[in-house]
């Protein structure tokens, strides 16, 4: 089903900002790294969250090295989210922080029926 599909079977209209979120948060490894980091008082480590992820991830019968899920939230995962303002990633320290659009979206997720 596509984003698209996904927005009108559920009543929401489809603004720009909708097609962003149902986008960015499409990736399952994303819904997890959301609700990890929504989870989060402070500032992360991307090696603190692949352990987290890992161990949803396995919760979930899928099976990655932490380190594999730290390389995939490095470069691809966390830029991506950062570019969209759902968390702020410093690249060179590593160090991933939540937002207020961190909490939203893991609402959005929760209330979609994607829970942790």
């Amino acid at each position: 089903m596509s984003s698209q599909e996904v927005a009108v079977d559920v009543g929401i209209q489809q603004t720009d900002a909708t097609k962003e979120l149902l986008e960015a948060l499409s990736s399952p490894r994303r819904r997890h790294l959301i609700h990890a980091l929504s989870d989060q008082p402070g500032p992360v480590t991307v090696e603190e969250l692949a352990e987290e992820i890992y161990r949803r991830e396995s919760e979930a019968g899928e099976s990655t090295h932490p380190q594999q899920i730290a390389t995939s939230l490095h470069h691809l995962h966390l830029p991506k989210l950062a570019t969209r303002e759902f968390l702020e990633y410093d690249s060179a320290r590593k160090e991933v922080t939540p937002t207020r659009e961190t909490d939203d979206a893991s609402r959005v997720l929760v209330s979609a029926g994607f829970h942790d």
